[in-house]
């Protein structure tokens, strides 16, 4: 009879083992399997365990980098939580990543719409310069310049081409649009969204400052200059002033960014 004890007890402790060893093998795997991590984020976000589901998601991009697909899935998070800056900025992320996206679109037009956000109708100008990104801006420049060179180098042998000669002013023409679409681009590019409510804008860069008036989260600033840990912005009103750099994050990341430190953010 105490044999048998002894024989359970240890099946027992070895079955107990077992159990936690296989634990950690799941929670191991589940940590680097990127299909098991996306499947615990939408699952956490489905049951409404929203803060759950953005750690999660956080996870998956330090882990594996960034995607439109991942950002878009966390900015729904965010806003589901009601943090609509963060909402917005991860929403404006992944569109950088997939411009064309209507759904990523739509939904960022919704939540700026909720948060009291509205979108003015861009002007000619504007229109023209929203037509490509920065980087589309960039390389319809270098593809300009190529034509430019290559049309260049075709007169030196055929001079009186009428035909080459109209291809390179049309060149030419493009080259300077494209030049203005990049300069106007750049501000753009370097935009930055706030991400806490009812941020102070201050006239100079010190806490004592006196106060300009408020920015409301999920506005889109443009950086100037910095003196540490203020920052000199523009609104898109033309308002300028300094506010903290924890106020704001730029739209433009990297995935280090999104470290498993700063999962719960």
């Amino acid at each position: 009879m105490r044999k048998y004890r002894k024989h359970h007890i240890l099946l027992t402790i070895v079955a107990s083992l077992i159990y936690l060893l296989a634990l950690q093998i799941y929670a191991a795997t589940a940590e680097t399997d990127p299909e098991m991590t996306f499947q615990t984020a939408t699952a956490a976000f489905s049951e409404g365990k929203y803060e759950e589901a953005i750690a999660s998601y956080r996870k998956l991009i330090a882990a594996h980098g960034l995607s439109a697909e991942i950002l878009h899935n966390l900015a729904s998070c965010y806003g589901a939580a009601g943090q609509q800056g963060l909402a917005i900025l991860h929403y404006s992320r992944a569109l950088r990543l997939s411009p064309g996206d209507e759904d990523i679109a739509g939904d960022l037009a919704m939540v700026r719409k909720e948060a009291g956000l509205f979108e003015e109708e861009p002007g000619f100008f504007n229109s023209v310069k929203n037509l490509l990104t920065y980087n589309q801006w960039q390389l319809a420049a270098l593809l300009c310049y190529i034509s430019i060179t290559a049309f260049t180098v075709s007169l030196f042998f055929l001079r009186k081409n009428k035909l080459l000669w109209t291809g390179l002013f049309f060149s030419i023409t493009l080259l300077i649009l494209c030049v203005a679409g990049i300069w106007q681009q750049r501000d753009t590019w370097n935009s930055g969204i706030i991400t806490r409510a009812d941020v102070k804008m201050l006239l100079s860069p010190f806490k004592s400052s006196k106060s300009l008036g408020t920015l409301a989260e999920g506005s889109v600033i443009y950086p100037r200059s910095s003196h540490d840990p203020y920052v000199y912005i523009i609104d898109k009103h033309g308002r300028k002033g300094w506010i903290h750099r924890k106020d704001y994050e730029k739209i433009n990341t990297d995935y280090t960014t999104y470290s498993h430190d700063n999962a719960e953010l």
